[in-house]
């Protein structure tokens, strides 16, 4: 074996164990021609190469459940996140996403969530990246606004198989957000009012001073 072959077959080797290698600079891959060759060693193999996008902002207990039930369907999953513009533009909020593209990343990495992580992009059509890799298995979920039955039916010409999964939880990223959106709303109005308060209190005291000194002239 060569000393190129070796070094593959040990890169292999740490792409496929989850639980020893989770390093984001190994498994966060920005090059697609890096992802396309690691898809090309697992074509005609037995192990089947799942892929799967989203935005997994602010992870959460359905992220994880849905990215476990992805990782049971397959051999070898690549996730690929929407970069931070494509977010904005899908979730239509120029405040989203809370956790940057890279964030996100890491985040999936050091959880073991991904055997690769790359980044889909506002320019690119969402079917290039499922086109280039031809994965196996193309997982979605059946909430995704955006992707649709005759999406998936688009996309199984590029996919061995297409597999649709319900929500995992009753929870979803948006109700977070809400949530935290409420409680600084709430704490920004106690400021407000507190403030007006004050001025309330030293405007009425000024003028209870005022009348006091006109009264005793």
């Amino acid at each position: 074996m060569s000393d190129n072959n070796k070094v593959a077959t040990l890169r292999i080797k740490d792409l496929e164990n989850l639980n020893l290698m989770r390093d984001p600079s190994f498994r966060v891959m920005t090059d697609r021609e890096g992802v396309l060759s690691y898809r090309k060693c697992y074509q005609g193999t037995d192990k089947r190469v799942g892929f799967v996008g989203g935005v997994y902002d602010r992870l959460s207990d359905a992220h994880v459940k849905y990215l476990l039930k992805c990782l049971e369907g397959c051999d070898i999953l690549i996730v690929a996140l929407d970069d931070d513009e494509l977010t904005r533009k899908r979730k239509n909020d120029p405040l989203r996403p809370w956790d940057s593209e890279q964030k996100r990343a890491r985040i999936l990495s050091w959880c073991g969530l991904a055997h690769i992580i790359t980044f889909r992009h506002v320019n690119e059509h969402p079917y290039d990246l499922i086109k280039t890799l031809n994965p196996d298995i193309l997982f979605t979920s059946s909430t995704t606004k955006d992707v649709n039955d005759e999406d998936r039916q688009r996309l199984q010409e590029y996919c061995g198989e297409v597999v649709v999964f319900e929500p995992q939880s009753p929870e979803h990223t948006s109700d977070e957000f809400l949530r935290i959106e409420a409680y600084h709303m709430n704490r920004a109005a106690k400021r407000i009012v507190e403030a007006v308060n004050d001025m309330v209190g030293q405007y009425g005291s000024e003028v209870i001073l005022q009348k006091k000194r006109e009264t005793s002239g």
